[in-house]
Formats: structure tokens, sequence, C-alpha cells
């Protein structure tokens, strides 16, 4: 049979405007820039992932119309998103087949509920979600009276479940979740804004305990109803002192461990235990990714400790690159000194589990033999410290998740003296009581602690050899006896040296280091999408290069690696250990192109080593109550931008000020380059100059600085001679008319009066 398609116009759906994309649900155009718009299409995938509604189900922006047919005082409002109780499209009649109805606003927006209230009355609604990203409620309606109530609902039904149905399900049909950290932020911003408890992070604390009942709770007695529940007809009270009692156990089980006190409680207000309980109660966190986990308990971690003490959450795909590349072997001991959420250990015992599955030693085993011998593995083996007890709890949780429950950590300020450590810690970090030597492990894997806020005591500097200033006699450093402050990363390594064995592994002869130029997502946790540079915007294509970097580590010094490489620690300069520095795969990039236009690439310091140019830094500031004063220009780093200066007239200073400043400084002169990050005249703000000072800039504590490394910068001298005059001769031409017309515009004061812009 031949089907003739001659008399029929096949439509395909038009290109997108720029900055629309399809809704996952219906296929539609949505403008994904509005805020708003993310949140619908993150909720979609919630009710299709989570509650097993299907996409056919759905529909967005359905006019709702409000009070009887063929009234023209009746107003019709637009419903974000409807869920149908069939996929059948034909059936969509508002006041029989809508059984869900979804408002979704902004993060910044609190308004609509009542907008939603109202759209469920004028339909056959059952239950509805109001959320901004930040936040969720629900509302129901009562199947007695017809009402909508929001009143103790901390959840919807499932695809093909009744509200009697919720908090009824079984330990053994819990599902994973990779959504875990959407909801996390959900419950800290809701308690937050809500809760009886009024600072972020005693709400961390909090979560921790409840995250431990939830543990705990699927771990032991899986044939029966899990207590981590709430049922959609208990009251917030009943679901509460059923959770306090739940912890009671968990704090008795783990009180030897310290890591609850013999007297602690759950602070939260019952309505709020309920309300977590009801947002976590039909997931499993023991079947859910165990990133997604240690990214949602940093949520909280991260409300109290980020940024304030120098206590920075490494990301997942770096500590799968460091464990790999260290690759520590069964029965060797690992040990994190600033262990954070566990991630290094974490990953690390799933790395020697995996090596002992592949060992003809255990490979032989049953699997629930060989089960035991890795959990063995594992509360024998793995050993952290962190200052932190709240960072203590979260690993010691997230520990007991992969299997470990009993694990080797313990809350303790690791540069503090051995001696000094509390029982607990002494126990398991000091090898000799008498002599206080500190135990030795095979393996260290951290991330040292930074930052220009914390404080180290010069009696803690003072048992560290390099807590001591130091003198060069004759090429020969010698310690002096004055005990110096010293930045704690420093102090940090050299703990970590002390705690290290003979031929343990930290530092190695070659570093092996990979570029990864982008993880997926920004720093505020927004995803990260690749740029095309020839159409000049941003693709759908999430820019993650780790993938590659993982899998190019397995093989570091391979020519053909463009991320991963190895350098010989000779020739670290400094202490400079970022990669992109030394990435030589970029140089040749920038090299290749300079060849094929026609360019040599040549060192500034080449430059000042020939004398052709000279350099001198510039000076401090001067005193604000000056500036405007005077008639000397006063330049900032910021006037310096778009081949020009900018004199601000405001900011003139007095000669006497100016003197006082410069000191013995130079004068600026004709002819002379002022160089900033941003760059500055042609040479510098070349391209290839501006791709060279990526990986020159590095960020020291929190500043970004290009230190001496701006003489490193090679700068794209044309080849051809008659080139490099025109270039000049161009250059020159325009920089003379726009002095022109600067001197034209200045000569208007005198003929004016003063003027300022």
């Amino acid at each position: 049979m031949r089907l003739d398609l001659s008399g029929f116009h096949i439509m395909q759906n038009p290109p997108l405007k720029d900055g629309w994309i399809r809704d996952v649900a219906t296929g539609k155009p949505v403008d994904a820039r509005k805020p708003e718009e993310a949140i619908r299409q993150l909720y979609e995938k919630e009710l299709h992932d989570d509650y097993g509604y299907d996409y056919a189900q759905m529909d967005i922006e359905v006019s709702i119309q409000h009070g009887e047919a063929g009234n023209r005082k009746n107003k019709t409002e637009k419903a974000d998103l409807v869920v149908y109780h069939t996929i059948n499209t034909n059936r969509r009649a508002q006041h029989q087949d809508i059984l869900g109805i979804v408002e979704t606003k902004r993060p910044s927006r609190k308004e609509g509920i009542k907008q939603l209230a109202s759209d469920m009355s004028a339909t056959s609604c059952q239950w509805g979600v109001w959320t901004n990203g930040n936040e969720i409620e629900y509302l129901y309606r009562d199947a007695e009276t017809g009402r909508i109530q929001r009143d103790f609902i901390f959840q919807i039904p499932k695809r093909g479940e009744s509200f009697k149905d919720i908090g009824r399900i079984s330990k053994e049909h819990l599902q994973p979740s990779n959504k875990l950290k959407i909801i996390f932020k959900r419950l800290l911003n809701t308690l937050y804004a809500n809760t009886n408890i009024s600072r972020r992070e005693k709400l961390g604390t909090e979560m921790i305990r409840l995250l431990f009942c939830k543990i705990w709770d699927e771990s032991y007695d899986p044939n029966v109803l899990p207590a981590f529940r709430v049922g959609f007809d208990e009251k917030p009270e009943q679901v509460a002192e059923r959770i306090r009692a739940l912890f009671k156990k968990v704090r008795d089980d783990f009180s030897e461990e310290g890591v609850f006190d013999a007297n602690e409680e759950i602070k939260l207000d019952d309505r709020s235990i309920a309300y977590v309980v009801g947002q976590l109660d039909r997931y499993s966190l023991l079947k859910s990714n165990k990133d997604v986990i240690g990214d949602a308990f940093e949520v909280f971690a991260e409300s109290k400790l980020v940024g304030e003490k120098g206590e920075f959450f490494t990301p997942r795909e770096v500590v799968k690159m460091a464990v790999r590349v260290v690759d520590p072997k069964p029965r060797q001991t690992v040990c994190d000194p600033a262990c954070g959420s566990g991630g290094f250990l974490i990953y690390a015992v799933e790395h020697i589990w995996k090596s002992m599955q592949q060992d003809r030693q255990w490979k032989g085993l049953s699997e629930e033999t060989l089960r035991r011998e890795q959990r063995k593995m594992a509360e024998r083996s793995f050993y952290g410290i962190d200052k932190e007890i709240d960072l203590v709890k979260i690993t010691k949780a997230y520990m007991s998740i992969i299997g470990d429950g009993k694990s080797k950590v313990v809350q303790e300020n690791t540069l503090h003296e051995p001696c000094e450590y509390n029982p607990r810690a002494k126990m398991l970090f000091v090898q000799d009581e008498a002599t206080h030597t500190i135990r030795k492990f095979d393996c260290i894997l951290t991330n040292p602690p930074f930052g220009s806020k914390i404080k180290v005591l010069e009696a803690d500097s003072g048992q560290f050899e390099l807590g001591y200033k130091w003198k060069e006699i004759e090429g020969v450093w010698h310690k002096t006896d004055e005990i110096k402050k010293t930045e704690p990363q420093v102090l940090f390594i050299e703990r970590c040296l002390q705690m290290l064995r003979t031929e343990g592994k930290l530092q190695q002869e070659f570093i092996t280091m990979g570029v990864c130029e982008g993880i997926g997502h920004d720093h505020n946790g927004k995803p990260l999408y690749r740029y095309d540079e020839n159409k000049k915007h941003f693709t759908e294509e999430i820019w993650d290069n780790s993938i590659d970097i993982m899998e190019e580590l397995k093989a570091p010094s391979h020519p053909d690696n463009h991320y991963v490489f190895r350098v010989p620690t000779r020739n670290i300069k400094g202490s400079v250990y970022v990669p992109r520095y030394y990435w030589k795969k970029y140089s040749v990039q920038i090299e290749e192109r300079a060849k094929k236009e026609h360019f040599q690439l040549v060192s500034i310091q080449k430059l000042l080593d020939e004398g052709i140019i000279q350099s001198f830094a510039g000076h401090g500031s001067p005193e604000a109550r000056f500036k405007g004063l005077g008639d000397i220009p006063y330049v900032r780093v910021a006037d310096i931008m778009n081949w020009s200066i900018y004199k601000n007239p405001t900011a003139f200073i007095p000669a006497f000020e100016y003197q006082r400043v410069k000191g013995n400084g130079s004068d600026l002169k004709e002819g002379d380059v002022l160089f900033v990050r941003r760059g500055s005249l042609y040479l510098l703000s070349h391209t290839l100059t501006q791709k060279q000072i990526n990986s020159k800039v590095l960020t020291d504590t929190t500043l970004p600085t290009i230190g001496d490394r701006w003489k490193e910068l090679k700068l794209p001298v044309a080849n051809d001679a008659t080139r490099r005059k025109e270039i000049k001769e161009k250059i020159k031409h325009s920089f003379l008319k726009k002095w022109a017309g600067q001197q034209e515009i200045e000569s208007l004061a005198q003929q004016f009066g003063d003027l300022t812009t």
C-alpha cells in the first residue's frame, strides 16, 4: 500500500526565540529567562519522577473560569500548571477532570496562595501546590465538607493514591531521589521563615538530628512501617512525639561516639518536625546517590560554616579525582585531618571497596560475606578530624549511609598540640601517650583549611618547624627562636607530613594536575552552559569537562591528554600549584594561533632584559580628605580602561599630598604604559595576551593578583615590518585625534568656567 501525502503540509516546530525553551511536559514554547519558569520546569520533573504523574496528564497556562457560565461578570484566571486525572486530552473539563493545580512564583514572590485556593474551589481539583522554589505549601479539598484546607498537610498523593495512602509506604518501597538538594534548600528556607528556631545555623543542627533519625529508621527493622513518616490524618504533635522517641534511640546508640550529648533533644516545634518528615518520608537516603546526599547535607552545613572560618566544601568531582590519583589500597589507613562533610573519606572507602571486589583474596566470597569484610575494612582503616561538631555529625551520618556506622571521626582542632586533644581524639590520633607522638597513616587525603579570617595562636605555631622565623645565612636556612603567626594552611601541611608514614602518599615526585574549565554549575549551584563563540550565545550543553578529566586520569602522562598532565615537583614555581599556570596545551594553542596570524610572541621579560622597556610599580593611595582639592590627577586601577586614563576631577589632589604618596617613586611621563589586569593599549589588550593573563592571574586568599608573573606574558608582534608600521601609525593617528578632541573639551572650561564631568 502506498500512502499519498501530496495534499498534506507537514508542520514542524518553528525555531524558538532566543532564551526560550520547550516545556518539559507539553512541548509548548516558554520563556526560560523568567525565574518562575525555571521553578515550573523543575516541579514538572518532580511530579513525574517522584510522584509518578505522566507528562501527558499535565498542561500549562490553563484558563480557569470563576462564577456561573454565561455571566459577563465572570473572570478567567490562568493556572500555571494543571494535572488531570487521565492522559486523555479530550477530557479536560474543569469541574470533573482536574486533579491538581500548581502555582509557581519567582523566588522573591510570596503571594499566590489565595489565588490557588480560588482556582481549586472553581474546579474539581483535589490538591494544590504553591512554590517559589525556596518554599512550598500544600492545599487539599476536604472530602466531607468540600472546603479547601491548608492545615496539617505536608505532602500530596502519588499517582493512583489517595490522601489516606500518604505515609503508609513500607521501608522496602522507599525510593531514591536525585532532587534532595532542591528539597533540602526548600526545607531550610521554609523552616527559617516559619519555625521557632530564629537562627539559620541552629536549623542545621536540628536537621542533622532529624537526618540521623531518618537514616537510623531505614537501617533497622525493614519489614515494619517507618517511624519516620507522617500520615494524612495525623496531627503534628503525634508525628513529633514519635520522632522524638526515635531520636532518643539514635542518641543512645551514638552516645559513645560523642555525636550527641546524653540529654540532647530535638528542639524544633511540632509542626516543623511534621513538615520535614512529610517532605522526606517517601524517599530512601540509603538508596539515593551519595553525591546527592552529600550536596544535600551541605545545604545545612553551609548555612553555618562556609566562608566564615575557612571551611570550603571541595567539589565532589575534585574529590573523586584526588582519590583516583592517590589510589589507596585495602588495609591501608586513610586520614582526612580536615574532613568537613566527609567527601574524601566516603570516596576513599568506595575506591577501596571496588579494589576488594577485584582482588582474588575477596573475589570468591559471597555477596553477604564480602559486604561484611568491607564494613570491617571501613571501620578499621578510615579516620577523620574536624573542629566543627556539626560537620563531624554530618560525616558520621554520611559514613552510616554507606555502611560504616562506627567510623573513627572525631571533633578536634588538628593544629592543637596532640597532648591537648580531647580523650576520644587522643585515643585515635596519639600514637604514644608518653611522648604525644601523633599517629601515622598510609594516605592523607584532604583539602587544607585556609582563609584570612582563621587565626593561629602563637602557642600552636610553636609546635611546628614552620611556625618559627627562618634566616638564610650563606645559602643555608637556619631556624630562629622567634615564633611567628603563620598561615594555617602552611602549618596544616606540616601536620599532614607528621601524620604520614614513611613512603606514605601526600606528595610525590610528579604532581598530577587537571584543568577543569567547567564543572557543570557556578558557585551558586546554577547550571553552567557552554558558550558558542561563533554564534555568540549559550548552548543547551552543560559545561562539565570533569568526565573527560576522570578518563584522562587513567593515564595522566599520555601525550594526547587535553586536560590532565604531570608536572615534576622541581618545576613548581614558588608556591604556585594552580594547574592552569602549567597547562601547556593552552600555551600551545596560543602559539599555533600566533603562527597562523603571522605574529611572533615576545615575552615582556625579554624586553626588560634587553633594555627595550623599563618597569616601575605604582604607589599607595592619598588620604580621602585631600581628593578634589588639587590639580594633580589621582589615577586608580578602575580609571585605566579602553586605552584611556580617565582623569576624574573630583579625585584631583594637591601637590604636597602627591609628593607624600609618591615618595621616591617615579613620575609618569610621555611614552609610559600603565598595565592593569584588564589590559591596556594594543599588545596588552590583544586577545592572545588576554588569554595568557587568565593563567597568570591567581587568587591569593580572596584577592586575584598577577604578581610578578606579568613579566612572563608574551606579546604578539607582527612578523612583517610593514605590518608593524601600519599598526603603529593607525593607532598613533587615532590617539592624536582623540587627544585633540580632549584638549578642545578642556579649553571649554577656560571659556565657560570650571566644569566637572
